[in-house]
């Protein structure tokens, strides 16, 4: 489970991943004509509200190339542990590479004192925040 850092034998960018990852098939983020985030194209980092059935409202941030793309799944995957959880969009901020979305997620996501954790995981749950992070995106994303 530990990330480690690799270097690509083709565009020299490194990056950080497990290296179960690695070894079942997951490319440099830049040049590989797989899925995922492209640090080299325009992205977004985005802000998401989940309000969960019993009322519950938290937060997920993330980066994607492809926003409502990645809110679908995000969507379809949380209804599978948390039924009838509704996501809607709260904000995006566009960057033309995105290496400078991921520098925006990464900020993020060291403010530990904002974090939460669900009791079970699903896709995203590990980038999810308390009320804290309207703040924190609002001076960091518009500063």
């Amino acid at each position: 489970d530990k990330k480690l850092l690799w270097k690509c034998s083709t565009c020299e960018q490194e990056w950080k991943t497990t290296g179960y990852s690695r070894f079942s098939g997951t490319g440099c983020p830049a040049c590989s004509d797989g899925g995922g985030f492209k640090i080299n194209n325009p992205a977004y980092c985005y802000l998401l509200k989940y309000q969960f059935s019993d009322g519950t409202i938290k937060y997920k941030q993330g980066i994607s190339n492809n926003v409502q793309n990645r809110m679908w799944k995000l969507s379809f995957k949380v209804n599978k542990v948390f039924p009838t959880t509704k996501v809607t969009l709260i904000d995006q901020k566009y960057f033309d590479v995105g290496q400078d979305a991921r520098d925006l997620e990464n900020h993020f996501l060291n403010l530990t004192d904002i974090r939460w954790a669900p009791e079970q995981s699903f896709e995203g749950s590990t980038e999810m925040y308390a009320e804290g992070i309207l703040e924190a995106w609002a001076v960091k994303v518009y500063e």
